[in-house]
């Protein structure tokens, strides 16, 4: 019923959770960035090299999912690029972990939800490149005034989680990865 397709040629997905083809829709998105940018069409040649770096940070999520595997809840707060990776983190989290994960925007869950920060359960903030990575990391230091059990997914050192670097536009990619391998 489409006026256009972006064939993505994955192949056929092997599990119920569909890994392969939100990280390939990542790519294919990122194409068309690229094509409408006019100029970053050289970009995207680095990103088989940042899913490797990602796949690479495999022994760093395996030990964050033990240290977190008591929770049987958690939330993940992304915000820009960031919100769309904390609905994969979640969905994956759900369907390979069994765990009850609720993705929010930063916004949002100042709105309500931050009071459940308090409970226990881990809060994940996405902490991606750009300008949304400010108030993400600004939530994050709310969180930890409340006791919560922050989870920071960043580039930076320090995070639970380092991601690879990566240009804003391009970096939900490694991010994306990341999560998957978490709920693996």
């Amino acid at each position: 019923a489409a006026a256009h397709v972006v064939p993505l040629r994955l192949g056929r997905e092997r599990a119920v959770a569909a890994t392969g083809s939100f990280a390939t829709t990542l790519y294919a998105l990122a194409h068309l960035v690229a094509g409408i940018r006019g100029d970053d069409e050289p970009a995207l040649a680095l990103v088989p090299e940042l899913a490797s770096r990602a796949l690479a940070i495999q022994p760093e999520a395996r030990a964050l999912a033990s240290t977190l595997a008591s929770h049987a809840s958690c939330a993940l707060i992304g915000r820009g690029y960031g919100f769309p990776v904390a609905l994969e983190w979640a969905l994956k989290l759900k369907e390979l972990a069994g765990v009850f994960a609720e993705p929010f925007s930063a916004a949002d869950y100042r709105h309500g939800p931050i009071a459940l920060a308090t409970a226990g359960a881990p809060v994940f903030t996405i902490e991606l490149a750009g300008p949304a990575r400010g108030d993400v990391r600004r939530l994050g230091h709310d969180l930890v005034e409340r006791g919560a059990r922050l989870v920071r997914i960043s580039d930076e050192v320090g995070a639970d989680l380092r991601l690879p670097v990566a240009d804003e536009w391009l970096a939900p990619i490694p991010a994306a990865i990341a999560g998957q391998l978490l709920a693996f």
